[in-house]
C-alpha cells in the first residue's frame, strides 16, 4: 500500500514539474534589425535577445537576401540571453529573412524566422563586426527526453525514481 502511495506521489510531482516547465514558453524579447523593419542603410549584424539565458553551443542564425542566398558571415556569438551574427556587405534592396534556432541553457528550443526590408544600399550603419567563431550545424527539435537529459528536471526525475524504488525495497524487507 505504501509503495502505491509513493508511486502516486512520484507521478503527481513529475506531472506538476513537466507541466510547469511546458507552461514557460521560450520567447524573443527583441531583435535588431527589428521584425518588419524598413532600413535605409545596411546593418552589419543581427542580434536576437531572448527571455532567458542561451546555451553556448547549438545555436544558429542565418540571414538570406531577397534571392535566398546567405549573407550572414557565420560568426555567431552568444552572451547571456543575446545571440549575434555578423552580416556581409549587403548589395541588394528588398526583403531579407532571418531564420534562427536558439537553444536555452535549460534545453528548450526556439525556432522561428522574421523579415526586414532594406530600402537602399550604401555604407553600413556604424556597429562593430563580431569576431568569427566556429558555428555548428542546425540542431533537430528537442524532444521531451532531450530536455530531461539537459536540465534539472531530469535529475529530479531520477531522484523520484530512486525514492520509489527505495520505498518498494524497504516495504518488501518489512514484509519478510
Amino acid at each position: 500500500m505504501r509503495s502505491r502511495r509513493s508511486l502516486a506521489l512520484a507521478i503527481i510531482l513529475f506531472s506538476a514539474l513537466t507541466s510547469a516547465n511546458a507552461a514557460w514558453a521560450a520567447a524573443v524579447v527583441s531583435s535588431n534589425p527589428a521584425v518588419g523593419a524598413s532600413l535605409a542603410s545596411a546593418p552589419t549584424q543581427v542580434t536576437i535577445t531572448t527571455d532567458g539565458p542561451l546555451a553556448q553551443m547549438g545555436n544558429s542564425i542565418e540571414v538570406t537576401d531577397p534571392t535566398g542566398l546567405r549573407v550572414d558571415d557565420g560568426s555567431l556569438q552568444v552572451s547571456g540571453s543575446t545571440a549575434l551574427v555578423g552580416i556581409k556587405s549587403l548589395t541588394q534592396t528588398g526583403l531579407y529573412t532571418v531564420a534562427y534556432q536558439l537553444i536555452y541553457a535549460d534545453g528548450q528550443n526556439l525556432n522561428n524566422s522574421y523579415t526586414f526590408t532594406l530600402t537602399a544600399t550604401g555604407s553600413p550603419t556604424a556597429t562593430p563586426t563580431p569576431t568569427p567563431v566556429e558555428t555548428l550545424p542546425p540542431l533537430k527539435n528537442s524532444t521531451f527526453l532531450d530536455r530531461l537529459k539537459g536540465g534539472g528536471v531530469g535529475l529530479l526525475l531520477v531522484a523520484i525514481i530512486l525514492i520509489v524504488i527505495g520505498s518498494r525495497v524497504a516495504g518488501s524487507r518489512r514484509n519478510r
